[in-house]
């Protein structure tokens, strides 16, 4: 099956926590469609204008179409949870947020899709939602119209991309903003946060170049928002074009010591260099997030010591993340770095510390050893 596009139309109630949603999925099919779909309830299926039959088993949904290409379009209802995944809500002092939260496999909790990493596809969304709050996604908005207390927010279509890096954020919002080389810079934090906006902002503007620089190829979206989250499951997580954070790894004030900076630092530009390994490049199933979280997390070392020399960041990777995975790999319950995943529940088990703090020492030590015979070599 080939997915090409997402139309997806979100009419959210922020305030009773509920939504109502379409979706027209462009598609090729040899076979009946399979979809995936979580605590959605369906309210109907239509074939290029016709009614389809469609059955629900599991997180499994089959749509009867036999040899299919056209529009998948998909009528369903759902509801914003209070379990940190999905779209979901953050609750902060005085009010909250909705916010989505995908990887690996929660996609499927805002819409009917093929929620796997490989199939690939164009997004356009839509969402009405009340009138007095901001909308936030992986492109800028290009149209906003008010109508009374709701408002209908339209997001242009994303480059082709994983459905786990599809984000959706509602609620009151405070920004910090610039312009850089062509591209909207945003820090985006609930109300009374944003004095610590100015770091974060700038670690992000200076990360985005490094890696322009160092992998050869500009940043492609028109904007990067880095969103304080008040509750978050995850530290930080790469949605294209609108990187999640947790409040404590993101922001930074006047009387943050060198430490919390450098923890700040790190996590950004690693964040960042998932831009394009990660989004833009995309591993085929979830054995691979060991390569994806490792390279990561070695080049954020690469760009913060690019970026702040004074702080010597590598020998806290050799104290750090090289010294503890050779302690850890020492152990009776040590297992490769590359395992076999078999389904989206296996995922977190084995995705552990050690395989990524191994996996970083590697590309250390190659990088350093193809320095090196370049050396030899010239």
């Amino acid at each position: 099956m080939q997915i090409l596009s997402y139309d997806l139309f979100l009419d959210v109630d922020f305030w009773k926590l509920r939504f109502d949603g379409k979706v027209r999925i462009r598609l090729e099919s040899e076979s009946d469609v399979k979809l995936n779909s979580v605590q959605l309830e369906i309210l109907g299926v239509d074939t290029n204008g016709r009614p389809v039959k469609s059955n629900l088993e599991g997180e499994d949904l089959t749509v009867k179409t036999g040899k299919f290409a056209g529009e998948l379009s998909i009528r369903y209802r759902g509801s914003i949870s209070d379990k940190l995944v999905g779209f979901y809500k953050a609750a902060y002092d005085g009010g909250y947020i909705a916010s989505t939260q995908f990887e690996a496999v929660s996609a499927r909790r805002l819409l009917p899709c093929l929620d796997h990493p490989a199939y690939k596809a164009d997004f356009k969304l839509t969402v009405r939602t009340d009138s007095d709050t901001s909308v936030i996604s992986n492109m800028p908005p290009t149209s906003v119209k008010v109508e009374g207390p709701k408002k209908t927010v339209e997001f242009p279509k994303t480059p082709r991309m994983s459905t786990y890096l599809l984000y959706l954020g509602i609620g009151k919002f405070e920004e910090l903003k610039d312009r850089f080389n062509g591209v909207d810079y945003i820090v985006a934090t609930v109300p009374g946060k944003s004095s610590g906006s100015k770091f974060p902002l700038e670690v992000a503007k200076d990360s985005v170049k490094f890696f322009e620089s160092y992998f050869g190829s500009k940043y492609n979206l028109p904007k990067l928002h880095l969103i304080a989250v008040p509750e978050f499951a995850a530290g930080a997580m790469e949605n294209w074009g609108a990187i999640t954070f947790r409040e404590i790894v993101l922001l930074v004030d006047k009387d943050s010591s060198i430490r919390i900076k450098k923890q700040v630092a790190e996590v950004i530009a690693h964040e960042v260099s998932h831009q394009w390994f990660g989004d833009l490049v995309t591993m085929k199933w979830w054995d691979d997030l060991w390569l994806n979280e490792s390279f990561a997390t070695f080049m954020a070392y690469k760009a913060t010591d690019s970026m702040f020399p004074q702080w010597t960041v590598w020998q806290d990777f050799v104290r750090g993340e090289t010294a503890g995975a050779l302690e850890r790999d020492s152990l009776v319950n040590t297992h490769p770095i590359e395992v076999k995943v078999n389904s989206p529940s296996e995922i977190e088990r084995f995705l552990t510390t050690l395989a990524t703090e191994k996996e970083q020492a590697s590309f250390a030590c190659s990088k350093l050893t193809l320095v090196k015979i370049s050396s030899c070599a010239a």
